[in-house]
């Protein structure tokens, strides 16, 4: 949930402070709905606890925030791709905070697929 909410900040930070036109990850919103979707995953997650019969649910939130956060990351490494020839000074710090954006995504999709094994095997123990 935390990481979700870390995504929402740096896409909030990034669209305030570069015009939409610039950047793929501003255009698409990348930053704020792998954000939201990865807060909503994580609080499913926690409610697993109280209401397992959320388990199938959970999977599919935790595998379609993976996907979007996929897309995600290669729309951010095209976007690096894009600002590589101008790394001037006025660019570096929004480099900077795609980079930041990028190792926050690897992060949420790596817990993600660990969480995700997870109930997956927890599933196939409480199938008959």
């Amino acid at each position: 949930m935390t990481s979700g909410l870390l995504s929402v900040a740096v896409g909030v930070v990034f669209a305030a402070t570069r015009e939409a036109r610039h950047s793929l990850l501003t255009m698409f919103r990348v930053a704020p709905f792998t954000g939201l979707l990865f807060f909503i995953a994580g609080l499913l997650s926690n409610l697993l606890f109280k209401f397992p019969r959320l388990l199938p649910v959970c999977l599919c939130v935790n595998i379609g925030s993976m996907v979007v956060a996929g897309v995600g990351g290669v729309l951010i490494c095209v976007d690096l791709g894009m600002d590589m020839p101008s790394w001037d000074s006025n660019v570096q710090h929004h480099i900077k905070l795609e980079v930041l954006m990028l190792c926050v995504l690897v992060m949420e999709v790596t817990l993600s697929a660990v969480l995700s094994f997870w109930i997956r095997g927890a599933k196939r123990s409480h199938s008959p």
